[in-house]
Order: structure tokens, then sequence, then C-alpha cells
């Protein structure tokens, strides 16, 4: 049967206890991490910023296992999206088990790598039709020609699956539109970055979130910088201010303590002279 955006849905599954693991990452370099870190967190600010994101979830580099009971039918895409989910409640497992969402994932992306590149053409290709994903992505983090074009897809329509059009810019540029996210794919010189052609704006991938962070860190940084030099110039001025007041203060204590004398001193010879003048 057919679920939300036209992933397959597991009917009636059987019950058991059985311990699913989540199995260890495997490193495929610098490029492949960095292009698939982009595109989960391009997708996982969009849909969160849609009516229905609490509706769909982001899998990234997590096992799925597709058949209960069944250790080895597991696959584990770069990224893929499945909707009609609770994400609140799926996010936090380590593992996407399809009998308990009820929904294979509807959109698969596979960053190719030399190591994988040969399964993602082949045997992932014919996995994912089987199982029902609806759009499979492949896409290439170098310019050394692992994926011609180095950007692929097809959609499967009911039992038919067709290639997704690619087209290429006036810079080279190759595009593609996914009907599943309702966004546009661009693949630029290894890059892969996510468009929402509504509004032509590119999403925010990873990289953009880690360059705005050290920005902001970077100006707060400044900033903290900026109000402790303001704090000790405020604290000299003031000691400065303190240390002209007291002179002041000190002067005007000498100037009244000299008036003092001088008219103390006047008296005296005003006495004087009256005391050697009394008739005057």
């Amino acid at each position: 049967m057919k679920g939300a955006h036209g992933g397959a849905v597991m009917v009636d599954p059987p019950r058991s206890e059985i311990d699913y693991p989540w199995g260890d990452p495997v490193p495929e370099g610098r490029q492949h991490r960095s292009q698939c870190n982009d595109v989960a967190q391009a997708l996982q600010d969009w849909l969160g910023r849609r009516p229905d994101g609490d509706r769909a979830l982001v899998c990234h580099d997590t096992l799925i296992y597709y058949t209960e009971g069944e250790l080895g039918d597991t696959v584990a895409p770069d990224v893929a999206v499945a909707f009609g989910v609770d994400a609140a409640a799926e996010e936090p497992k380590p593992v996407y088990k399809v009998w308990e969402t009820g929904v294979m994932p509807a959109w698969v992306l596979e960053v190719a790598s030399p190591s994988t590149v040969r399964g993602d053409r082949g045997t992932k290709r014919a996995l994912y039709a089987t199982l029902g994903v609806v759009e499979y992505w492949r896409s290439d983090p170098t310019t050394n020609g692992l994926l011609d074009p180095p950007l692929q897809a097809e959609r499967l329509t009911g039992a038919h699956r067709g290639p997704i059009t690619i087209t290429t810019d006036t810079d080279g540029a190759l595009r593609g539109h996914s009907p599943t996210l309702g966004l546009d794919l661009i693949w630029r010189n290894g890059q892969l970055r996510l468009l929402d052609p509504a509004t032509g704006t590119p999403l925010s991938t990873y990289h953009d979130h880690a360059q705005a962070r050290t920005a902001a860190e970077t100006r707060a940084a400044h900033e903290a910088a900026a109000k402790r030099a303001a704090e000790t110039r405020a604290a000299h001025e003031a000691a400065r201010a303190a240390r002209e007041a007291a002179s002041a203060a000190r002067e005007a204590a000498a100037k009244r303590a000299a008036e003092t004398r001088a008219e103390r001193a006047e008296a005296e010879l005003a006495a004087l002279r009256r005391r050697l003048d009394p008739q005057h």
C-alpha cells in the first residue's frame, strides 16, 4: 500500500522482541561527510518550518530495518526523508524500523564514494525501487567523475521507475527538481545545494550554520572585548576624576586656610596699631 508522499506502508506487521543493532558508521572522507551533513541540515531546517514538519523525519546515516525479525534486511542511506511519521518520537531512536512507523522513507540520497558508487548505481538502486522509495537521488561530491553525470535521480510512479530530468544551467551547474520534496537540487563543482523554487533561495547548510556560529561567536567576543575596554576606560576616567576632585578639594582647603591666615594676620596687625597709637 502507499503511504504519505507515496512511501510504502507495512500492513499488520509481525511482532517479536529482537535487538536491532544500530551498527557503526563507515568513514567515507571529508567531502562525502560534508555533503551529507549539509543536505541533512538543510532538510531538517526547511521541514521544521513547514506546518507538517512534525510529521517528517530526516534520517542521516541511520540504519533502516525494513523486515521485522530479519537482521540482514537493512540499508543505511546517506540521507533519507520519511513523511507521515511522528518525528519527535522517532528522532531519539538509534535505528529506523519500517514496521513501527508504517512507512518507508519516500526520498533517498546517496553521496558517492569510491567504495560505494558501484552499489549506489546497482544493488541499492534496485533495492530502493523494491522497497517503494519514491525518489532516489545520487550525487558525486568530487569532480573526479565517480558518477557520470554527477547528479542523477529516478522517480517511482506505480510500477514504473523513470529518470528525473537533470538540466544544465548557464554556469554549468546541474539542476533537478524533486516533486516529493518540492525543492530543486543543484550540483556545482562537487557541491550539492537545495533550493526553494518558490523563493529562489538556497537552503542553509551545515557549513552555513557553522560559519554563522563562528561569525556570531567572533562578534560576541569582539563586543565583549569592546565592553571590557569601555569599562576599563570608564574606570580610568572615574579614577582620574576622583584624583582631580581630591586635588581640587585640597587646593580649595589650602586656599581657605590661606585666606583664614591672612584675615587673622590683618586682625592682629589692626590690634597692634591700636595699641601703638591709642589716639587712632
